[in-house]
């Protein structure tokens, strides 16, 4: 059988001959494999290397050079390919049969998302800024993140940052009560309170969650149904545990989190709630995300490395990167 085969960095895309028509649809056969396998060809008894293989419907078929019949997104849990099919040409004929033409690998690259946060450390203050559109300092969560990521990329960096954290935490008798607190090992420190944001000094600011005396709700949010599922998940509280888990995952409608947050956004979804979903399922191990197709990929900024912080409906950019969600999406997607 014929088979056209493209590289595209650590995966094969086999293209098989088109070979069913069902319904008015014409369908190619496409298989995804293992690149590092000795296998150039597969066969259809033994294939240990195929990662994905699907039918994947065509559009009206090859009626001119260049014309895109195929549109899609595939994943193969660790890398996504965005990809179309148009015919070959050939010394000016043109080939019978489809070829990938491959638009871009698109995955999340964790090195370029910490070149970003080391982009925006100002050795002066020795801490983090929020973005390079905004000259304010968070403490928390912001530069605990960071610190956090960068401690095994960036040593000399991170421990300025840490140190930067405890001379403002001394002299200013301030301390952590935060969400995130969970993820940087300061479990005694969190809290799920409503949130306040707090000018220390010029342009260095936290965010403290000491607001009311009750708990935001597991069912209203989904960054605090995640995190606080990880920090009951921490101290042994399982059945609660579980049960702020699903309850985060009940506003997932198949491309993001649908909560309180996301109608006062002006119905944009939250990327670093994505992140969260990956990182309280790798702690709890309640259940594995399914987020839409390498959506960190996608809204990873190709010039900065940085991580766009909203997304619509269409998986369309919104909003600027920042720190936060670009820590967020490191400690989600990094081995």
């Amino acid at each position: 059988m014929p088979c056209l085969i493209v590289n595209t960095k650590s995966y094969l895309l086999h293209v098989i001959l088109i070979t069913t028509i069902s319904s008015c649809l014409i369908y190619s056969h496409l298989v995804i494999s293992d690149a590092s396998s000795n296998n150039n060809r597969l066969t259809h008894q033994n294939q240990p290397n195929i990662i994905l293989s699907f039918m994947l419907p065509l559009k009206d078929g090859i009626k001119n050079e260049g014309q895109t019949i195929a549109t899609d997104n595939i994943e193969s849990g660790r890398k996504s390919v965005n990809f179309y099919f148009q015919p070959i040409s050939n010394s000016g004929r043109t080939s019978q049969y489809p070829t990938i033409n491959v638009k871009s690998v698109s995955q999340l690259d964790p090195l370029h998302a910490k070149n970003y946060l080391v982009s925006q450390y100002n050795p002066t203050i020795g801490l983090i800024r929020e973005n390079i559109y905004n000259d304010r300092y968070w403490l928390w969560s912001d530069n605990v993140l960071a610190t956090k990521v960068l401690r095994n990329y960036n040593y000399f960096i991170s421990e300025n940052i840490d140190k930067s954290i405890k001379y403002y935490e001394s002299n200013y008798n301030i301390d952590m009560l935060s969400a995130y607190a969970v993820l940087v090992d300061q479990i005694s420190k969190s809290s799920f309170r409503p949130q306040h944001n707090k000018n220390l000094v010029n342009s260095i600011w936290y965010t403290n969650y000491d607001g009311q005396s009750h708990d935001l709700s597991c069912g209203d949010y989904a960054d605090i149904a995640f995190l606080k599922s990880i920090y009951l998940y921490k101290i042994n509280n399982i059945d609660s545990s579980k049960s702020c888990y699903n309850k985060g995952l009940s506003m997932f409608d198949g491309v993001g989190f649908k909560d309180k947050a996301f109608y006062a956004d002006g119905n944009l979804y939250s990327t670093y709630k994505i992140a969260l979903w990956k990182l309280a399922s790798k702690e709890t191990g309640f259940g594995e995300t399914y987020e839409p197709t390498n959506i960190m990929g996608k809204l990873q900024n190709l010039t900065t490395g940085g991580i766009h912080t909203h997304y619509d409906t269409y998986l369309s950019i919104h909003g600027q990167t920042n720190v936060e969600t670009t820590s967020l999406a490191i400690m989600a997607y990094s081995p």
